[in-house]
């Protein structure tokens, strides 16, 4: 019954808004049509994930563990967070290894042919940054090959030639790429800035759905000879008679020669010589990225727009879409890097736009960017006002809180009661520099979020509240974590205008 006690034995105990009261293991089914009857084809205290039917329908490949001497509770966490991709008969039979190692390995495909069985790898020696590569396995024994893709891939389809097509982040956008694992860069197919977030091919045509400045999706067909046209007219309507905000690209670079792409974004009736207030907005992860083709902060920047700010985005150290090294630019690093990063674009941005407002600077972000807003309240006093959404204050309390406990133990180099690491907890945490707060600050937080962990907002704000600042916090009643990007349309709304009503309070 729903009111029984939770016993509790597990390491991963927290799913993403409620506690996993029991452990489940996903195991392989076949299930007869007619009677409805469930064959497993595999027994055992083993997850088996991602699974694909081989072209002819003989085969089925799987992720998983690497072997039987983990437990199932450590699959995907600290010590292990290894996977291996194995091959069986269709009817359970001859299990085999095809990729293995200290990786994490997933989302098996057939190439069209059969011939070749692609994975999606992470190199686990790396651990912190390593991006996932696409590797094409040989099933007639061959040598694997990986690709050439310097990001990571986040999506890809497999081509009757042995080819494939890959998507993911890259500067700014998320292209899709052909990678013909000949030793190559991968060559641009969709180029960025253009927001490829899911796409499928057979045939010689790509169907996708794209993401763009003008128009926050809609679902296009490419043909073999490049031809590519619109399929859909899902937002024509609403867009006519709005006038929407652009993006503008640009560089810089920081004393330690990090590069770091930027975007500003002038308010809807700018005016030359007409001083206006701007917002800089900062994104999660903190190896998540931003750009024109970001599809999930479309509305939120326009919104600002609309109202009459600027803003201005960047992708900091740690940001996803510039290769290994730039992400792992943050190791140890959470606050002074990235705050200096983003701090330098919106000195940038000044420069470039003398119609900033310097007395009507506000800042904002969620999740890790809610520990970046308080991280940058707590050393930097130059904004009116400021919200920290669903972000991590304290690393240390983290640990316990969010069912993304793993990430700081993987940034911070260690565990927090670590004699090595326990400084590092202490220094990288915004609730340390609480008595520096003094910019007015809105917290909002989702009550059913398990992986930030809501104890975290209401720590910074009694915190706060105590040494007599101005603050405010925003608790929703049984929202999650993704409340600003997939949550419930009516608190999503609310939550999107009471940040803009707090900054008009102090505009």
């Amino acid at each position: 019954a729903k009111d029984n006690p939770y016993v509790i034995h597990r390491l991963n105990f927290q799913d993403e808004e409620s506690l996993r009261r029991e452990m489940a293991i996903a195991n392989l089914y076949t299930v007869e049509l007619e009677s409805g009857e469930a064959k497993p084809l595999a027994h055992g205290f083993e997850p088996r994930l991602n699974f694909t039917y081989s072209p002819d329908g003989k085969k089925i490949a799987y992720a998983s563990l690497p072997g039987f001497g983990v437990h199932p509770d450590r699959f995907g966490s600290i010590p292990s967070q290894r996977s291996a991709v194995f091959e069986m008969a269709a009817d359970g039979s001859g299990r085999r290894v095809l990729w293995s190692g200290n990786v994490s390995a997933s989302c098996p495909r057939y190439s069209p042919d059969g011939r070749f069985l692609f994975v999606v790898s992470r190199d686990l020696e790396r651990s912190y940054g390593s991006q996932a590569q696409l590797v094409r396995i040989p099933l007639d024994g061959g040598t694997a090959v990986a690709g050439r893709w310097p990001s990571g891939v986040a999506s890809f389809v497999p081509l009757a030639d042995g080819s494939a097509l890959i998507g993911g982040p890259w500067r700014g956008g998320f292209p899709v790429l052909h990678e013909g694992f000949d030793g190559r860069a991968p060559k641009p197919v969709i180029d960025a800035p253009a927001g490829v977030q899911v796409f499928e091919g057979a045939g010689g045509r790509l169907v996708y759905a794209l993401t763009s400045p003008e128009n926050p999706s809609e679902l296009y067909v490419r043909e073999g000879n490049g031809e590519a046209r619109r399929l859909t007219e899902l937002n024509t309507g609403w867009l006519q008679g709005k006038t929407l905000a652009k993006p503008e690209e640009h560089w810089i670079t920081r004393p330690d020669g990090t590069r770091v792409q930027m975007w500003i974004m002038r308010p809807v009736g700018f005016r030359a010589g007409v001083k206006s207030p701007w917002v800089l907005d900062m994104h999660g992860g903190p190896a998540a990225m931003w750009g024109p083709g970001e599809a999930s902060m479309w509305h939120e920047f326009q919104l600002f727009c609309a109202r009459g700010y600027g803003v201005v985005y960047a992708n900091p150290r740690g940001s996803g879409g510039y290769g290994e090294e730039f992400q792992r630019a943050n190791f140890r690093d959470w606050g002074t890097g990235p705050a200096g990063d983003v701090l330098a674009a919106l000195d940038e941005a000044r420069r470039l736009v003398p119609e900033i407002d310097g007395e009507r600077l506000f800042l904002t972000g969620g999740s890790y960017a809610g520990y970046l807003t308080a991280w940058i309240v707590g050393h930097d006093q130059r904004f009116r006002a400021a919200a920290a959404q669903r972000g991590v204050y304290d690393l240390r309390t983290f640990y316990g809180e969010g069912n993304a406990y793993r990430l700081a133990a993987q940034a911070m180099g260690g565990l927090f009661w670590e004699a090595e690491a326990r400084a590092v907890y202490e220094r990288e945490s915004p609730i340390t520099y609480a008595g520096k707060i003094r910019t007015p600050l809105l917290i909002l937080h989702g009550s059913a979020d398990l992986r930030t962990g809501v104890t975290q907002s209401e720590m910074l704000y009694r915190a706060l509240k105590a040494l007599g600042r101005e603050v405010e916090y925003v608790r929703y009643p049984g929202v999650g974590h993704e409340l600003t990007r997939s949550g419930p349309p009516v608190p999503r709304l609310d939550h999107a205008m009471r940040i803009v009503e707090f900054f008009e309070r102090w505009r």
